[in-house]
């Protein structure tokens, strides 16, 4: 007698759509800018042709990594800490190639002695991360062990710390790098010899010998990073090695490294 049509209906649970504030977010193209001393700039493609200044920086501060992305990107900060904090671009605030930026352990909620060292840009978790140890050890595990589902801010055990770590990089393929020790000796190493490790905070291999009780690995750099012309001259056709002592040519008076 009272009957009337539904006004509900019913769905599948295929059907639904998962909200996800990524949708809402304007996407756009920018520069990331981190710098040693731990600040961060989020400059807009736009900002970076339209402007004619220098960057300002703490004295002494130098910029250590430039990334292009966009505003949907992921970004990793890893801290002196064997922590990891991740971020997205568009939780940054937008600055200028004027302003100093933001300090990653201000916005990130970082312990008070802890500093960000290192920053990854991802939007896929593809490629490797290689950890180098000042006991000559080196790392390389999978990106994709950073990811999670759920929207973490921090991970602990990002990486070993048993001994200090002294450069940390994102690569995708495998290369050549060379590693510098304290004496004065380099080293060319092929990532390629290095295993990838399942667990993050693995200890990794001895790439470098080092004899001495205060001799250690203070930095790793590409051949870009160098004057190195020819790294042939510090290949060993095994590892763990000694290396070689740099030559006077190959020197350069301020070495180049991420701390």
């Amino acid at each position: 007698k009272y009957g009337c049509d539904r006004k509900t209906e019913l769905v599948s649970e295929d059907t639904v759509e998962i909200y996800s504030e990524d949708n809402t977010i304007e996407d756009y193209p920018l520069t990331l800018f981190f710098t040693r001393e731990g600040y961060v700039k989020k400059v807009s493609a736009v900002s970076l042709r339209s402007s004619s200044t220098e960057h300002k920086l703490k004295e002494d501060d130098e910029i250590i990594s430039t990334v292009e992305t966009t505003n949907k990107a992921e970004i990793l900060f890893f801290t002196n800490k064997s922590t990891v904090y991740k971020t997205k671009a568009y939780e940054i605030p937008d600055g200028k190639v004027s302003v100093m930026g933001e300090y990653v352990p201000t916005i990130l909620g970082m312990e008070p002695d802890e500093r960000a060292i290192c920053m990854v840009v991802t939007f896929d978790y593809e490629g490797m991360l290689l950890f180098s140890f000042e006991n000559g050890k080196m790392a390389k595990v999978e990106l994709k062990n950073y990811y999670t589902k759920t929207n973490r801010k921090k991970l602990i055990g990002a990486y070993s710390d048993k001994s200090p770590v002294c450069d940390i990089r994102h690569i995708s393929d495998e290369c050549d790098l060379i590693v510098f020790a304290n004496n004065g000796k380099a080293l060319c190493v092929n990532t390629e010899s290095v295993p990838l490790k399942a667990t993050k905070n693995t200890q990794g291999i001895q790439v470098l010998t080092l004899k001495k009780k205060d001799a250690k690995m203070i930095r790793v750099c590409s051949q870009e990073q160098t004057h190195i012309a020819d790294i042939k001259k510090y290949k060993s056709r095994n590892i763990p090695a000694a290396g070689s002592a740099l030559k006077d040519a190959d020197k350069e008076e301020k070495q180049i490294s991420l701390f």
